[in-house]
């Protein structure tokens, strides 16, 4: 049997709520706004309340909002704990893997955008926030699996209800009270990360350039002045950083925050702002009816609202995107996805928005602790080989995942290491930790130019996934493949299209009509010192490389800093 739990990041850290003293709940829109005086009571009292409303609850404050009816979902749900326990992530287990499946066609997609471009023409709506939902068999323990998707979300929640249970990684604010003070951040707007340092700045500055997103966002942020300004002290509606780019692990987002003085109550501040209206689009009321004919089934907890009440009258609610439902009876798991479509909105391009944002529930993000990992060799001549484009790359990666980075410090310690070198030639490991912090190791190295058998991998890896293009200590894929092939010295690495990228611990290059030629790295892989120093010399080309390639290739190298160049013999 399930327990009434919740699980919510605050500004403090991770709280946990067990046991609670009464859950308020509803499945009646007649009963929603009582129930929240029923919470804003309890919290009162020095109770802490913690729950959600749906979206299907937008009715409760305004008739005229239509959505389809609710189902098996509560409307609103709160349990109401005497205390809150902090608590830690736990470690890291093996990864629950979820066989996603989106329930609705391409084309299906392509009319329901044309429908809301005619909408557009009619008058009836400037923005249509439309979504479609991700559906998969789920029996697996749905806490574990909140910890592997949520652990660095800023507004990271898990509720049980006991018949459902939420797993949201929700990075957009709803609204924060704090005694008068209202705020907002709504967020509109989305482009993807890039998977090195140059390809991400040039994805963010396309965002903060762009007038589509600039206007979907400045028509939303206007929305919420407006819905604030129902229940604000006049004159202190205030927009503060408009037009802000905010960096995710798989996003770059565009918000704005709103804010006011007010004096409403929980009941009220819902009334005037929920549903919230960068998930609904512009106009509130006439745009949730166009929503309600194009989306087959209810949102649920999508784009509800998830938060805290707490006992000193201070609120915190996320808006509840990157939101996975658990239904604990069926055995299935649900994720809504979407965007707010405009007149200018292409089909395609908001299709692979929405295939974008899926990737927040699909990829596992990395241990919190992961490290930056660069692999040196040194010998008592030269000291360290290609020094500069090593500490250039972590440079790189550091600013790409947010670590502290002194390049002073870097070359303290490498300088400091060398000293107690035995022998002429070793390999030396420089770990650089979240915070700056700086490790190192050495290792005897000997030379060896053998030929090196290796094995093609069994399945391919995602050019897509950021970690193939940093050496990261989060190397489980690498691993992974090694373990398969126990009698080869290496595994041949391709992606989704059937392109070759690298090795585990090698860049790879093949030698077809006379010429060496190594994957571009498009292709997913790791931009070694040692190939960047070739391709400089001229020593080898870039180039798309196939799988069927290996067959026709006249030879097979593999090359790092550290082992050189080294020829290759692949089987099967």
């Amino acid at each position: 049997m399930r327990q009434n739990k919740a699980i919510l990041r605050t500004p403090a850290g991770w709280l946990e709520f067990l046991h609670p003293a009464v859950v308020i709940s509803t499945h009646r829109t007649d009963e929603v706004r009582d129930c929240l005086e029923q919470v804003t009571r309890a919290a009162g009292r020095g109770y802490y309340a913690v729950g959600f409303l749906s979206y299907e609850a937008g009715p409760a404050f305004d008739p005229a909002m239509e959505t389809h009816p609710p189902g098996r979902f509560p409307l609103l749900w709160f349990g109401i704990y005497e205390t809150a326990g902090e608590i830690a992530p736990p470690p890291p287990g093996p990864e629950i893997a979820v066989d996603w499946q989106v329930r609705q066609s391409r084309e299906r997609y392509r009319t329901a955008i044309e429908k809301i471009h005619a909408e557009i023409a009619a008058g009836n709506t400037y923005q249509v926030n439309y979504t479609i939902r991700q559906q998969a068999f789920f029996s697996s323990d749905p806490e574990t699996f909140f910890w592997q998707k949520a652990a660095s979300a800023p507004y990271g929640a898990f509720v049980d209800t006991g018949a459902f249970q939420i797993i949201s990684a929700s990075p957009e604010l709803f609204f924060q009270k704090d005694g008068p003070r209202l705020t907002t951040r709504p967020m509109k707007g989305t482009a993807r990360r890039g998977r090195w340092l140059t390809e991400d700045k040039k994805l963010r500055e396309q965002l903060a350039q762009s007038e589509k997103n600039r206007a979907e966002n400045a028509m939303i942020a206007d929305m919420l002045r407006n819905d604030l300004g129902r229940i604000a002290r006049p004159g202190s509606v205030a927009v503060a950083d408009p037009f802000r780019i905010e960096k995710y692990p798989t996003v770059w987002q565009m918000t704005t925050t709103v804010s006011a003085e007010s004096e409403a109550g929980l009941p009220e501040i819902f009334g005037a702002l929920f549903p919230c209206g960068s998930i609904t689009g512009a106009p509130k009321i006439s745009t949730m009816r166009i929503i309600r004919c194009l989306e087959d089934s209810p949102r649920d907890i999508y784009t509800g609202a998830i938060g805290l009440i707490e006992p000193d009258g201070r609120a915190r609610f996320s808006v509840a995107i990157r939101t996975a439902l658990v239904d604990a009876e069926r055995e299935t798991i649900d994720y809504g996805i979407g965007g707010g479509i405009v007149w200018d909105s292409r089909a395609e391009e908001e299709w692979e928005e929405c295939r974008i944002k899926s990737l927040g529930i699909r990829r596992s993000p990395p241990p919190a602790d992961f490290r930056l990992l660069e692999t040196l060799r040194w010998d008592r001549k030269s000291h360290y080989f290609l020094l500069d484009k090593h500490l250039r790359r972590l440079r790189d990666s550091a600013l790409y995942f947010d670590f502290t980075f002194s390049q002073a410090e870097i070359l303290c310690a490498l300088r400091e290491i060398e000293g107690g070198f035995p022998g002429d030639l070793r390999r030396v490991r420089l770990l650089l930790s979240r915070d700056g912090g700086i490790e190192t190791e050495d290792f005897e190295l000997s030379e060896d130019d053998s030929p090196l058998r290796v094995a093609l991998a069994g399945s391919p890896v995602s050019s897509e996934d950021p970690f193939l293009y940093h050496k990261t200590t989060f190397r489980q894929l690498y691993d992974k493949h090694l373990a398969a092939f126990p009698d080869a010295d290496e595994v041949l690495l391709y992606n989704e299209r059937g392109e070759l990228s690298e090795a585990c611990r090698y860049n790879l290059a093949l030698k077809l009509g006379g010429q060496w030629f190594t994957p571009p790295r498009e292709a997913g892989l790791l931009g070694g010192t040692y190939r960047e120093l070739l391709l400089e010399n001229g020593q080898i080309r870039e180039k798309t490389l196939m799988v069927e390639d290996l067959a026709r290739a006249g030879g097979i190298a593999l090359f790092n800093s550290v082992r050189g160049w080294r020829l290759a013999s692949y089987f099967l």
